[in-house]
């Protein structure tokens, strides 16, 4: 039986864990497992995520988060949390959520 990526359940785990062991993996801060070079600042886009779309440490349907953040994301919101990062200027990250380009 073929998975279905759009129905995968995955558990929030904010500044460590699988999601941030994902979204992290190929960032320049990096360090190690669960650990970066700017960790307060993690924690402060997790805290801005949460504050924003509601978040919970629980499972998600990955598509079913993604359409969540996708009707509430503004540039604004995404640039309020993201306008530290090293790869805001320079990355369609801001674009393609308020296009709805990972909703399916």
């Amino acid at each position: 039986m073929k998975s279905n990526p759009s129905r995968t359940l995955f558990r929030t785990l904010f500044a460590t864990g699988l999601l941030a062991a994902s979204l992290c993996s190929c960032c320049p801060n990096k360090l190690g497992t669960d650990l970066c070079d700017t960790q307060e600042k993690v924690k402060r886009y997790d805290a801005k995520t949460v504050e924003y779309f509601g978040l919970e440490e629980k499972d998600y349907v990955y598509q079913d988060l993604i359409r969540e953040i996708d009707a509430k994301a503004t540039p604004e919101i995404l640039a309020d949390i993201c306008r530290d990062c090293c790869w805001f200027p320079i990355s369609a990250c801001c674009k393609n959520i308020c296009e709805g380009r990972y909703v399916k």
